[in-house]
């Protein structure tokens, strides 16, 4: 199966874009080299979002400590609404 070349524009190369493109290619040689719980390492290493909810899951000692703690922050919600 061949991959059809992408045409781009140098100014399309940002930062960002770089990152991306480094990013995906270091998931596909971890993929190919220590299957996909590694690719999803690599993906999941830098994404803050991913990083934040760690952080929250962390100090969770059960899965009925992070509903309670769901519960709590549904509570600070509701009352800062107010």
């Amino acid at each position: 199966m061949a991959t059809e070349v992408q045409p781009y524009e140098k100014q399309e190369l940002t930062e960002e874009n770089v990152a991306y493109i480094r990013t995906m290619l270091a998931r596909e040689a971890a993929n190919n080299q220590a299957g996909r719980s590694a690719a999803y390492r690599v993906v999941t290493e830098d994404d803050p979002e991913f990083q934040h909810v760690l952080s929250i899951m962390d100090p969770a000692k059960s899965l009925s400590d992070l509903f309670a703690y769901a519960e709590q922050q549904k509570g600070i919600k509701k009352a800062s609404a107010d």
